[in-house]
């Protein structure tokens, strides 16, 4: 992963201002974090999330960990919630969908980006 991200790196100018994102899906150990900016730590469809899920992200690593959540079958009330937690816990980044893929939109996708902002 060293190399590859430092390939990469180096192929869009090496001028400091390329983001890294390794998406492994799941918790990893603290060395992707010197690797990476950040690290999906969880991609899975909404019914499979935990909150357990965050305490076994890296202690001092949540800012720089991403969460991908599909098939949210909640309501706009509990995304409101489901934002609220996530982004409470310091988690530096969350999208969610209610959508089996990433080919469309949610369908609640305004109240989504309005919870974001105001978390």
């Amino acid at each position: 992963m060293v190399n590859i991200t430092t390939l990469a790196r180096g192929s869009l100018g090496g001028n400091g201002t390329s983001t890294t994102v390794f998406n492994p899906g799941e918790i990893v150990v603290e060395n992707w974090y010197g690797v990476a900016d950040y690290v999906d730590v969880f991609e899975d469809a909404y019914q499979v999330y935990t909150p357990q899920i965050m305490a076994s992200i890296p202690t001092g690593f949540e800012e720089r960990s991403l969460f991908i959540m599909y098939n949210f079958t909640g309501t706009v009330g509990q995304q409101m919630e489901l934002v609220d937690s996530v982004v409470g816990a310091g988690v530096g980044g969350l999208f969610v969908t209610d959508q089996a893929g990433y080919t469309s939109w949610s369908g609640i996708w305004g109240e989504f980006v309005g919870d974001m902002d105001g978390a």
